[in-house]
């Protein structure tokens, strides 16, 4: 197997030569396809921290997730980590509503600026509007509010499965439900321990936030914030991946999905604005729209 360190090293077993064939490759500026990703992340996750035979493990899959991040990743390759692990609790729940949308913003929360899409969906439910969010209690490296910390601070179930979910949207009672990784996605659940070592945000950071955790019968949407210039065509490209019918990014406060009444200071670095949207929808819709980098009006 070559020795157990240094440029010799190629693996102890199998899933380790096959992750350690493709650090390789990520480390010499290289990228990788779609399939070799998805079976570099299937291999290694879920991970087990507390044994000690995973430790090896641990330190690859942080020098891959760092490496990729760092080489700026391919749509290929983020479509990869956008759709590994769909099927891994089964098919997809299917909610028989009109209309879905699904929020998705950075899961490590807020620190300065109130996060109000919990809200918004709240108030969209009232006038028949489904709407699902999904999230975690904590993420590094923010570390901030999320939406899943102010539900159980009012009492809801934040251990939802994806048909209890179903079950909320298609209630008209209600109409909208939050899933939790750890219940949706147990298998990327496992690196938020990992991912707080490595400090810097890796790809899954991106394409956590662009998720079907349910389906649903009729029409389709996603809502996806960020904060750093140049993920917006990548958010896009996902949300088409996905096949909905429209997408929307937002660059709202702490790149959520939270806009500004806020004038910009004269003093604000150069780059896209906070309030900027850009999004599309379906040419099978009854009128075809293209927004690209106009202000969103509501």
């Amino acid at each position: 197997m070559g020795s157990s360190i240094g440029p010799q090293f190629v693996g102890n077993d199998t899933t380790e030569m096959r992750l350690v064939g493709a650090l390789r490759e990520v480390l010499a500026g290289g990228h990788l396809g779609y399939e070799e990703v998805q079976g570099v992340l299937r291999d290694v996750l879920p991970l087990n921290v507390e044994d000690d035979k995973d430790s090896s493990k641990e330190s690859l899959v942080s020098a891959f997730l760092i490496g990729q991040r760092v080489n700026r990743e391919t749509d290929r390759e983020l479509k990869a980590y956008c759709l590994a692990f769909d099927d891994e609790l089964g098919p997809p729940s299917v909610a028989d509503v009109g209309s879905l949308t699904h929020y998705g913003e950075p899961y490590d929360g807020n620190t300065r600026f109130f996060r109000s899409t919990l809200f918004v969906a709240a108030v969209r439910s009232c006038y028949g509007e489904s709407s699902l969010l999904h999230g975690v209690d904590w993420m590094p490296p923010k570390g901030g509010i999320t939406e899943e910390q102010m539900l159980k601070f009012m009492g809801a179930n934040t251990h939802l499965n994806p048909l209890q979910a179903k079950e909320l949207l298609e209630d008209k009672d209600l109409g909208f439900a939050y899933l939790s990784q750890r219940e949706a996605r147990p298998s990327l659940f496992s690196l938020i321990w990992l991912r707080e070592h490595i400090k810097k945000r890796p790809p899954l950071a991106t394409t956590e936030k662009v998720q079907q955790l349910v389906r649903a019968k009729g029409r389709e949407a996603i809502v996806a914030g960020f904060y750093h210039e140049g993920y917006e065509e990548p958010l896009l490209m996902l949300m088409r991946r996905r096949g909905v019918h429209s997408g929307l990014v937002v660059k709202g406060e702490e790149g959520a999905l939270s806009m500004t009444t806020r004038l910009r200071s004269g003093n604000a670095s150069k780059g896209l604005p906070v309030n900027y949207c850009s999004g599309f929808r379906s040419s099978t819709a009854a009128s075809a729209l293209e927004v690209d980098g106009l202000p969103l009006l509501l």
